[in-house]
């Protein structure tokens, strides 16, 4: 029972390399693509309910989790791209940029990898994790466009946060909170 939280994280880190081989947007993509999803959710869980939590786990799962971002990525940008106008790249390229100029600031501010785990930056994960089912039911340029702007907000506050910070939390919840 002891490793069963890193066992699922593992599990995500396995579907996510299959999902490289499936059609994007195909049944296979969206079995694997949910299965990756159900079993980020579960391994937090699974972990607090067996007193299971540790840094290596908490590691493992970041990597798990860039892991299925890379993958995801590698599948669905393509054929996100070819049905958008160039704008849209300008901006999800500027909005890369807010995000590493954040965790550079973190990292030399407090000498060490600092990703925070704000309101906003989890409404946008959730945001991206939805985007492929999203796309079956809206028009792809207003979805994007939507979280183009949920993101940008997200990266524009975790950079405002890692300058204003006087020590490094990864658990702010929000901007707000620094000046209470």
């Amino acid at each position: 029972m002891k490793y069963i939280a890193n066992i699922i994280t593992c599990t995500r880190i396995g579907f996510s390399l299959l999902l490289l081989g499936c059609k994007p947007f195909g049944i296979c993509f969206f079995v694997l693509y949910s299965l990756c999803g159900l079993s980020d959710m579960a391994d937090g869980t699974a972990a607090r309910k067996t007193h299971s939590v540790s840094k290596s786990g908490a590691m493992l799962d970041s990597a798990a989790d860039m892991i299925f971002t890379a993958a995801a990525a590698v599948r669905i940008l393509p054929v996100i791209f070819r049905e958008l106008p160039y704008g849209y790249l300008y901006a999800a390229a500027a909005i890369a940029a807010v995000k590493i100029a954040a965790y550079i600031t973190g990292s030399v501010r407090f000498r060490r990898f600092a990703a925070l785990h704000t309101i906003l930056n989890k409404a946008t994960g959730a945001a991206l994790f939805c985007l492929p089912y999203l796309f079956l039911l809206f028009d792809v340029r207003i979805i994007t466009a939507v979280i183009c702007v949920l993101a940008g907000l997200t990266a524009l506050e975790e950079l405002l946060c890692q300058i204003m910070m006087k020590q490094y939390n990864p658990d702010i919840r929000t901007v707000f909170s620094i000046w209470k």
